[in-house]
């Protein structure tokens, strides 16, 4: 895989010809737009309201200061020198030299240890081979992703086991306890626990520093994270009482209360197992012995590495011919080097020269927007949709700063119409059914308005009356897995990943199972994954067309796009602005199961798509429940907040939680299982 992140686009300043070890960041010179910090003002001696709105840690100023530092930071010098940026205040821990996924600002004055959440591109993007600013804290899984995808130096990047505090160096004794954040492997959450120390930002305009607290100061830094029981119920985060919570509030919006994951997880292996019930009988594939999918051929820069040395075994053994009496064996050994090709197993090229991994992306890179491109964003209300397509300016290429606005993930027309459960049938007609193509019709093509309100079994006869079912599932980079597996155990299948360039990926993660389902053999798994733009019909039936012609016998195919854009409220239920008791008691009184999966419009009675209200976000019930059940003094939201007008209806949602806590007498809300809310 090459190099993912973007820094063949955007030239950094900072020079490689030296690579200093992590503890020299600190003394780093100023960038051009890292500013001292002002000297405070005197404070007045009877503060009105708008000295409290001029006040050090107003919010209002605080955000204000950050729409100018972003608009900033993407004119002039900012569009393609990170030195000429600024991080934002919610992108910095308050009072301390520590960063969290703000690798997009390159080096930052003045802080000594970056932390990065997950390996999600709008996360970690600005971390490359080149980077040198300072050591990069992240869990074991997320390093091993950083190191072997991104190339970043290993001498930078710091693995941090879950679960055990660990005092990160040059912060003044700040403690960090990494905690799973249950959103895709590897992901975090960082609860820090120090001293304030000095602020490394400029102040907000008009504005100045608050003093330094006296004392120890907890923040818990939730990156991006699916809030469950074990987060309220951590010893650590019990501890004491959080004096900041970066949230992750990328559905902080009553419309989104959609349903438990483990249950949807469930309702998808239910349904399986109810239309291909033949398929679901008797034992499941070996999960023991050796993985096969790992013995790979090698990749191109691979195979020219194999090569190379290869080459210069052969010119060592020609040295010694010549040195020989038999001058002839040098000779031979000279022919080799330069007529023959000495790596065995090279990958299988195809007439253009790439190898299987070049190939892959080359075919689908204008399809599915690029391996390499794949980043998480799930959802997004109205006005945060809106102004994401603002954001995006030149439509046809989007741009870094569409990541500050939103969660960045590209939304094209063929998809916006997908994600809206696909409105118009589709001008393709599936591909014919063997029995078909052998008496020469074409089946009817049958919409999903035919089909809606009947059972599954009525109209998608199981496999002992239509042969064997596929079921392919949309992913991110990585990400929802669990649903993957959920399938591959009903299905009692291996898992084929359609993107030869997964399995690298899926070899860094602690998933025992999934290693041990995985094959590269198509025909021997019943359960294929691909991105998460390529389900749509078309695709779907390209994909069973394209099986079919290597011998595949199935039939039908199922399609499942997890995401949170699949959820829609049932009618006559306020999502404006309920009151937050009947939140807890509506949602933790609905449940889900295979019947909450309804097909979308374009499916016909052979190839199916089901959009899966499926997130590893917090639900707005889950958000709502996470607040009312820990001790905090204050919330600020890191997702969806370019726009004043987003960011003022979750200050209300905000000020609602503390309100609602005050009520209940800070009795945390009662988890209906132990994994969820």
């Amino acid at each position: 895989m090459g190099d993912i992140s973007d820094d063949d686009d955007i030239v950094d300043d900072e020079p490689e010809e030296t690579r200093p070890g992590p503890a020299q960041a600190e003394n780093a010179a100023p960038g051009p737009s890292r500013l001292p910090a002002a000297a405070a003002p005197a404070a007045s001696a009877k503060p009105n309201a708008f000295a409290r709105l001029m006040a050090p840690a107003s919010d209002a100023l605080q955000w204000a200061g950050a729409d100018a530092v972003e608009q900033n930071n993407y004119k002039g010098a900012g569009r393609t020198r990170r030195a000429a940026r600024t991080a934002p205040f919610y992108k910095i821990l308050e009072g301390m030299p520590i960063c969290v996924d703000g690798f997009r600002f390159g080096k930052i004055h003045g802080c000594t240890a970056y932390f990065l959440s997950h390996f999600h591109s709008d996360h970690y993007i600005g971390l490359s081979k080149a980077w040198t600013h300072g050591p990069v804290y992240c869990s074991a899984e997320t390093a091993s992703l950083v190191r072997s995808s991104l190339y970043v130096p290993p001498e930078f990047v710091v693995a941090l086991p879950f679960d055990e505090p660990f005092e990160v160096p040059n912060t003044g004794g700040v403690i960090v306890t990494p905690i799973s954040a249950n959103h895709c492997p590897g992901s975090a959450l960082f609860h820090f626990r120090g001293p304030q120390t000095r602020h490394i930002l400029p102040p907000p305009p008009g504005g100045h520093h608050p003093a330094l607290r006296k004392g120890m100061s907890t923040y818990l830094h939730c990156g991006d994270f699916r809030a469950c029981p074990a987060h309220v119920e951590h010893p650590t985060v019990k501890a004491h009482k959080l004096d900041i919570i970066y949230l992750d509030t990328t559905y902080c919006n009553a419309r989104y209360c959609f349903p438990p994951q483990p249950l949807v997880v469930e309702a998808c292996g239910e349904l399986v197992s109810k239309l291909a019930p033949a398929q679901c009988q008797g034992p499941d594939v070996g999960l023991e012995g050796a993985e096969q999918w790992r013995e790979r051929a090698p990749t191109k820069r691979e195979a020219a590495a194999m090569k190379t040395e290869a080459s210069e075994s052969l010119a060592r053994k020609a040295m010694q011919g010549w040195l020989q009496p038999d001058a002839e064996a040098g000779a031979s050994n000279l022919a080799c080097i330069k007529d023959e090709p000495v790596v065995k197993d090279e990958p299988l090229l195809d007439d253009a020269g790439l190898d299987e991994e070049d190939a892959w992306e080359s075919a689908h890179a204008d399809v599915d927007g690029g391996f390499r491109d794949e980043v998480d964003r799930d959802e997004l209300d109205e006005d945060a949709e809106a102004m994401y397509q603002e954001a995006l300016g030149d439509p046809e290429r989007p741009g870094e700063e569409a990541l500050w606005r939103v969660k960045d993930e590209p939304v094209d027309e063929d998809e916006r119409k997908a994600l809206a459960l696909l409105d118009v049938k589709p001008d393709v007609k599936p591909a014919a059914s063997s029995s078909a193509a052998a008496s020469g019709s074409t089946p009817a093509v049958r919409s999903a308005f035919d089909m809606l309100g009947k059972s599954n079994a009525e109209t998608f006869p199981d496999s002992t009356t239509r042969g064997r079912l596929l079921v392919v599932v949309g992913t991110y980079t990585i990400g929802k897995e669990k649903i993957v597996l959920s399938c591959a155990r009903a299905l009692r299948s291996k898992v084929y990943c359609a993107d030869p360039r997964k399995y690298r990926v899926y070899a860094q993660l602690d998933e025992p199972e999934l290693h041990a389902r995985l094959t590269r053999n198509p025909l021997e798994a019943s359960v294929h994954v691909t991105g998460l733009r390529m389900i749509n019909g078309e695709a779907l039936r390209q994909h069973v067309a394209a099986m079919r012609k290597l011998g595949a016998d199935w039939q039908r195919a199922v399609a499942f796009r997890p995401t949170g854009w699949s959820y829609r409220p049932p009618a006559g239920i306020d999502t404006v602005s309920p009151a937050l008791e009947r939140v807890i008691e509506v949602n933790q009184a609905t449940g889900f199961d295979a019947s909450g999966l309804q097909p979308t419009r374009d499916s016909t009675s052979e190839f199916r798509i089901y959009g899966v209200p499926y997130s590893e976000h917090s639900s707005f019930f889950e958000l709502s429940a996470f607040a009312l059940s820990v001790d905090y003094e204050r919330i600020i939201a890191t997702v969806n907040v370019g726009s004043p007008q987003s960011r003022a209806k979750m200050a209300k949602w905000f000020e609602r939680w503390k309100a609602e806590r005050k009520r209940r007498a800070f009795v945390p809300v009662t988890p209906r299982a132990s994994t969820f809310f």
